[in-house]
């Protein structure tokens, strides 16, 4: 309907299309690229296919967890290992 606020789309996809995911950037003054964005999926990720995996840009960092949000755990192991240990070069797994 014209001046909808939301729009329903029916479809007869595999449930991909419905993924939510939250994202989190951090922008400097300088413009200088610190840190990369991050991608956060709702699930554990342990499902994935690694052909799926390769298709991700390398400039984002992907992770998962149970509701699809960037609670402490999740902003603790994106800044120790983007921000904090990106100029050491030892980024390390969560």
């Amino acid at each position: 309907m014209k001046g909808a606020t939301t729009v329903q789309v029916r479809s007869q996809a595999s449930g991909l299309d419905k993924r939510h995911a939250t994202s989190q950037v951090a922008i400097f003054a300088d413009e200088i690229s610190r840190i990369k964005p991050l991608i956060v999926f709702r699930g554990k990720g342990t499902k994935l296919l690694q052909t799926e995996k390769n298709l991700w840009d390398k400039r984002v960092v992907v992770d998962f967890q149970d509701n699809d949000w960037v609670n402490g755990k999740v902003m603790l192991c994106w800044l120790q290992n983007q921000y904090i240990l990106r100029s050491k070069s030892q980024l390390s797994p969560c």
